[in-house]
């Protein structure tokens, strides 16, 4: 056995850190998972040390457990083993030198079991080696009975990274306070959220990272996700993941989208191979020999010199090699300068473009400009020939294939010169060594002459540093993760152009959404509902159903905007997706400057999202239709003269964006497009010049090849121009492709529901309860009745605990322990956590809560209030059971505003079915009928999300001085009250967003918002068919949805 691994074990056992420490820095052995002659790892012996700093260390160089137990009571049961051997070596020796003692006490020091001693020495010391062999056996058995399992982890977090791949990642925990240690963690998936049947799992013993990819899962299956940490002792409890269940699947399933980069690669290559052979696949640029020595001044060469002057009117070529902080220059200290024309004719911008791409083929210079001589010289290919030309002589002047990658502009000069300039960063700088050129320094190439010394240089000395930092960052991809980038372009006279950022000019202006790039078709398949639903309610121009049928109502009508909205119930995996948009494009406009109210019109685009590789996906945020393409009487929302943006018209940052994140591809068409371009101008040449008939046949039929190619290519090649194709749909007018920012914006700012994935696994179908209508009418408080809704986008759980404030675990059925239930024989509807009492301070009203004692949850009713000389108390309608009294408390928080003081006011609250009896008498508990038995009483339906059952109501008794507004308040107070009594989850409504409902007032599906000071009992009477809801203000036409789920109320 390794010699250090049997130090690091002894180490380990005596607890000795910093030893364990050197003997892991210094000599690590090579399988620290490796077990010693007991059968125990060093981590097995750490966790038996009860030693966390230990067992840290040896994780963090990556032990792992033996594995040789499968239960705790095995390896219990080994040490017990070992310490019973141990003492049984203690005893042995023991009696050899007992009988020894006794040999010599009888005068026979030669007699048989009578050690000499020698022998008596060496008995003593293996007596004290067994000895401590025993107290550390005991210490460890002591210890690994002492250990316990692992807490459950604080938080778990599920990310669909692939189509059937989902990444789960566990939070360590605060090892203080006695904690067990951790050694390992469980991962489990199931299509229940009680796990009743676990689908499968993995137990991972890597704790460095903490994080698991599950994949071969089903893609379109729904999973929930549960993991647990264990050591030697086993595994602690569950926690559930966060989002609660996962879709493993693509963002593609949701429109069937097709990858953009897909077959153009093989097509560029299979041009190539006609043009090159088959051997070309590993494409390697030429390499050039450059002649040296004493010789070479004395030459005479008819091949171009390098340039010293810009003369005005002519078109260069410059190169930009820098190494470090040096620059090659010639020996006069001028940059390599080689004339390209004495004139040029034509759109500078399309060369400059097509020279772009010429960059990426600078290998095939040589081979095209031989094949290309012969060709006649026009207007239209006389400049990209001389520019071959140029690129050639430079190669050989500089010894150099690789010349650079092209500016992002071409540099004019005040004389009507131009520049064309290209930018590379040599490794090797002794390659480039000759007795023309010599390396410079950065500061003295950029150093200029005085004002009165005027030299054409000096314009391109001043943006050395600039060129070659945009060479620089140009090459620079993005992080993994998801991105949203803002496309703003500019009209020019010359061509379009996009701004970018000048760190980032291979990507539009962006930021971070996430770390992950996956993007599920549950996630997009909710962006795209938004963006239908508020595109069909954008234009959906229907005419106000309501009419005036109140009296003393001072609001307009709603008008039909958002009803379809009502029933958007995001998963949590969507409503968390939406989230991150939301507040990602806060931050995209808040970098770019955009003003506030210039921003709600901008749309987050959703035709689809953009992948740039495995890794790294883009979401496009665009302007409003006449703001995406700037013109000159047009500003748009982003400021062009921000200093840290840059404009590059398009086609060459479609060149930078590939280099940086296909550059193989690039590669590949540039070259593709080189060979074709000028064999197309070689083949009509050969066409215009054949005399015989057959010379005509053969060069047609081989044009037409190579008009086939040219189609393929360019049919490939529009897929990879996503940007001009997005330029074009969203400066169409009408065109509806995003969802804009203010709708996002504005139902998140306005959203109570509470998503919930634990619905997709209920059952439970919508009870169909009826209340007497007699009894139902009499009664001075109606009970509170838990109605589970029926499976769909309303589905709630009726097994949810009735705990308020519990850790994010499972269920009870998956892990009871975490919920501390007990008593669940009768008593498991019993509300957990409920608040103890606190005596009344001094100028507060007394608030009396009776909630009932022995029944569940939905008999719980009749919630009255009043302040000052009214009471407010919760009692029980069962008839068995007895009220009990709890004292009065004193709500906790001091941050509330303090609440409205209303007169004579008393409510209760009732939820479940809506009682038929009641449709026959008016919902206003008859005013005018002297023999009614509730006069002046209000019943008022909650139309929003109150965490209670459908069909919740509130019974007030007012008088004829009671506004809406105080009604508005009395009624969510109250409701919030029956949320917390009954041990909901929520939502709890604080009182800074009471302003954002208002009391509305249905008759059939006509609706009236009444105003805040407006008096209900000031309706007309008789009213019999009339309706009081509450509802948020932006949740138009709420109430008359609500009023059609429940036909009882018609």
């Amino acid at each position: 056995m390794d010699i250090h691994f049997q130090a690091l074990c002894s180490a380990v056992e005596h607890e000795k850190l910093e030893k364990c420490r050197a003997i892991l820095d210094a000599t690590p052995p090579e399988d620290l998972s490796a077990l010693n002659a007991d059968g125990f790892s060093p981590l097995d012996l750490a966790f038996a040390t009860g030693n966390a700093d230990l067992v840290h260390l040896l994780l963090t160089a990556g032990a792992r457990e033996g594995g040789r137990f499968a239960t705790p009571e095995g390896a219990l049961a080994q040490y017990t083993t070992l310490l019973t051997e141990a003492k049984k070596q203690v005893e042995k020796f023991g009696q050899l030198m007992r009988a020894t003692q006794n040999g010599q006490a009888h005068g026979a020091p030669g007699a048989a079991g009578v050690l000499s001693h020698a022998q008596l020495k060496e008995c003593e010391k293996q007596q004290s080696l067994w000895q401590k062999r025993v107290s550390t056996l005991r210490r460890l058995r002591q210890g690994f009975e002492a250990q316990g399992r692992p807490h459950a982890p604080p938080t778990v977090e599920a990310e669909v990274v692939g189509s059937n791949c989902v990444s789960v990642r566990l939070h360590e925990p605060d090892m203080g306070g006695g904690q067990a240690s951790f050694t390992k963690y469980k991962i489990q998936w199931s299509r229940q959220d009680s796990f009743a049947r676990v689908e499968g799992e993995v137990v991972d013993q890597n704790v460095k990272t903490l994080t698991t990819v599950v994949d071969c899962l089903v893609e379109g299956q729904r999973y929930f996700i549960r993991a647990s940490f264990g050591n030697p002792q086993g595994f602690g409890p569950f926690s559930a993941a966060t989002p609660k269940s996962v879709v493993p699947s693509s963002w593609r399933g949701v429109e069937d989208r097709v990858p953009r980069i897909g077959q153009q690669f093989d097509i560029c290559q299979d041009i190539l191979n006609h043009f090159v052979g088959q051997d070309d696949e590993a494409y390697e640029p030429q390499k050039f020999s450059k002649r040296k020595g004493l010789r070479q001044l004395f030459t005479t060469s008819s091949a171009p010199k390098l340039q010293k002057y810009l003369i005005s009117g002519r078109a260069y070529l410059c190169c930009i090699l820098f190494h470090e902080d040096k620059i090659l220059m010639t020996n006069e200290e001028v940059l390599p300068l080689m004339e390209i024309c004495d004139q040029y004719t034509g759109n500078l911008m399309s060369e400059y473009q097509w020279f772009a791409k010429l960059g990426h083929a600078l290998g095939d210079v040589e081979r095209v400009r031989q094949e290309t001589s012969k060709l006649n010289h026009t207007s239209a290919t006389s400049f990209r020939l001389k520019l071959l030309q140029a690129v050639q002589n430079m190669q050989h002047t500089l010894g150099l294939c690789e010349l650079g990658i092209p500016y992002h502009t071409p540099i004019h000069q005040s004389d009507g010169s131009v520049v064309f300039s290209m930018v590379s960063h040599i490794r090797q700088p002794k390659s480039l060594v000759s007795l023309s050129l010599k390396w410079v320094p950065l500061t003295k190439a950029q150093k200029v002459g005085p004002d009165s010394e005027y030299n054409s240089m000096d314009l391109i000395r001043t943006t050395i540093r600039e060129q070659i930092l945009f060479h620089q960052v140009s090459a620079i991809c993005l992080s993994k993760g998801l991105y949203l980038c803002y496309i703003q372009a500019v009209s020019g006279l010359d061509s379009m152009r996009v701004m970018v950022t000048n760190t980032s000019p291979s990507i539009l202006p962006y930021v971070k959404v996430r770390a992950n790039p996956h993007v599920t078709c549950d996630e997009w398949a909710w962006v795209n509902k938004l963006g239908r639903i508020f595109s069909q309610t954008s234009a959906m121009q229907a005419p106000s159903p309501t009419t005036n049928f109140l009296a003393g109502e001072g609001e307009e009508g709603s008008d039909v905007q958002y009803h379809l909205l009502k029933h958007l119930k995001p998963t949590e995996s969507q409503f968390a997706f939406g989230s991150q948009l939301e507040a990602s494009m806060k931050r995209l406009f808040d970098t770019l400057d955009i003003p506030v109210e210039l921003r709600g019109a901008h749309r987050l685009y959703d035709a689809e999202i953009f992948e740039l590789s495995a890794d790294i996906s883009v979401i496009l945020v665009v302007p409003s239709p006449e703001h995406v393409c700037s013109v000159a009487d047009v500003r748009p929302p982003l400021n062009l003269e921000k200093s840290d943006l840059l404009s590059i018209p398009v086609q060459l940052f479609e060149v930078f964006h590939l280099r940086a994140y296909f550059r193989d591809l690039l590669t590949a068409f540039s070259r593709a497009t080189l060979y074709l371009e000028f064999e197309l101008l070689s083949a009509k040449q050969s066409l215009r010049e054949a005399f015989s008939t057959k010379e005509l046949e053969e060069t047609q039929s081989y044009l037409h090849k190579l008009q086939n190619f040219h189609s393929r290519l360019e049919d490939s090649w529009k897929d990879v121009r996503w940007i001009l194709d997005v330029l074009s749909e969203a400066r169409r007018k009408g065109s509806e492709c995003g969802v804009k920012f203010e709708n996002i914006s504005d139902w998140y700012s306005n959203q109570s529901y509470v998503p919930d994935d634990s619905r997709f696994c209920l059952s439970v179908s919508r009870q169909n309860s009826t209340i007497s209508q007699s009894s139902a009418f009499q009664r001075s408080s109606s009970s509170v009745s838990d109605q589970a809704y029926a499976s769909g986008s309303n589905t709630r759980s009726p097994n949810r605990p009735t705990s308020t404030k519990l850790t994010r675990t499972p269920t009870t059925r998956s892990d009871p322990l975490e919920f501390h239930l007990s008593h669940q024989n009768n008593k498991e509807n019993e509300v957990h956590n409920f608040p103890q009492p606190v005596p009344p301070l001094a100028g507060h009203h007394n608030v009396g809560l009776t909630p009932n004692a022995m029944g569940p949850p939905s008999s719980l009713s009749s919630l009255t209030q009043s302040h000052h000389s009214t009471n407010s108390s919760i009692s029980s309608t069962s008839d068995q059971t007895p009220s009990r009294q709890i004292p009065s408390t004193q709500p906790r928080s001091s941050s509330h505003a303090p609440a409205p003081q209303y007169e004579n006011l008393s409510t209760s609250v009732s939820s479940g079915t809506f009682d038929p009896r009641i449709t026959q008498g008016g919902r206003f508990a008859n005013f005018d009928r002297p023999d009614s038995p509730e006069p002046n009483v209000l019943q008022v339906y909650a139309a929003y999300d109150t965490g209670l059952a459908s069909g919740t109501s509130v019974k007030l008794n007012v008088t004829h001085s009671t506004t809406a507004r105080e009604v508005i308040d009395l009624v969510i107070k109250q409701l919030n009250m029956a949320v917390i009594l009954k041990g909901k989850e929520g939502p709890i409504y604080e009182n800074e967003r009471l302003k954002n409902f208002c009391l509305v007032a249905v008759i059939g599906n006509r609706e009236r918002c009444l105003r805040d000071d407006f008096k209900p009992l000031n309706l007309q009477n008789p009213w019999k068919k009339g309706r009081l809801f509450v509802r948020m203000k932006n949740d138009l036409l709420a109430a008359i949805e609500h009023i059609s789920r429940h036909s009882t109320m018609l």
